[in-house]
């Protein structure tokens, strides 16, 4: 009768017949519902499912999601590909279960405030300046020392959304860039040699501009 043409009135009456109570319970205001049917006769069936929720941060996966984009972004992947990525390992946006597109996760890093201040000021390991401090430190612009990094004059790495330059620079690099900026003054500006403008890489890493 179900199968067959039964209307909504009549199904109605059937679940009345066939179910005493519907228990339900939204785990922690996630997309993750549990629900209990009991049965007429005693027995009962359990299943979990899920619902659609309104934003993000009611995801059961919430900081897993937040981390698996911040680590793909400081990684230098730009969000067409971190979308891409988060796709293939299954996540889905809330509304509709659908793809996380490249402008929701530019959304997720600029809502949180973890993720801006990793992008905007990003813990840096031994050896590593953003390119302000290391300018001050130097004591040049820092419009030069970005341009020394787009010529590969300095072992970079460009922060992605924080526009965050992230440079190595040991003491013998201090030393070379500071020789560098002296061979750049004066008129006419003549190409350095070799020496001042090949960077030294990282130890223990492939360099990346």
């Amino acid at each position: 009768m179900w199968r067959n043409g039964a209307t909504i009135e009549e199904r109605k009456q059937i679940v009345r017949l066939l179910l005493r109570r519907v228990e339900v319970e939204v785990h922690n205001n996630t997309e993750r519902v549990s629900v209990c049917l009991h049965w007429s006769g005693g027995f009962e069936s359990s299943y979990v499912i899920k619902r659609m929720v309104m934003q993000f941060c009611q995801l059961e996966a919430y900081e897993q999601l937040l981390d698996r984009v911040l680590e793909l972004t400081l990684a230098g992947k730009r969000s067409p590909e971190v979308a891409s990525i988060l796709e293939r390992e299954g996540f889905r946006s809330p509304r509709s279960n659908t793809p996380i597109s490249s402008m929701m996760v530019q959304k997720l890093l600029w809502e949180q405030p973890r993720c801006r201040e990793e992008l905007r000021n990003p813990s840096l390991e031994p050896n590593h300046w953003r390119s302000d401090d290391l300018a001050k430190e130097l004591g040049i612009p820092e419009r030069q020392l970005k341009d020394w990094a787009r010529r590969g004059w300095v072992t970079a790495t460009r922060r992605p959304f924080g526009r965050v330059w992230v440079i190595y620079a040991d003491e013998q690099e201090v030393a070379r860039l500071q020789r560098l900026h002296c061979s750049q003054t004066g008129q006419g500006r003549p190409k350095p040699p070799e020496e001042l403008r090949t960077p030294a890489p990282i130890p223990g890493k492939s360099v990346e501009n």
